[in-house]
């Protein structure tokens, strides 16, 4: 990236099966960091699709731990 170049914000969500331990100590060791959890947007045990449409909304990364359904549902947005 040149002088010039502006900065890209990577932006995160994390799903609820993601330990808050960890977001806290990415929080901690990164403070610049743009990462939220689900719990503190209101989608608290909210369906995948819901979780899905919040982090493109948002323009956000979904990190999260569920190899059983999210991924269908992520590959479904993606090829529909």
């Amino acid at each position: 990236m040149s002088a010039t170049s502006p900065a890209i914000a990577i932006r995160f969500l994390t799903d609820e099966d993601v330990p808050g331990g960890i977001v806290s100590a990415l929080r901690n060791r990164h403070p610049s960091l743009d990462v939220v959890r689900v719990q503190e947007v209101g989608l608290r045990s909210a369906g995948d699709d819901d979780i899905l449409e919040y982090a493109a909304q948002q323009d956000r990364i979904l990190i999260t731990r569920d190899r059983n359904t999210m991924t269908g549902h992520a590959y479904q947005r993606v090829i529909c």
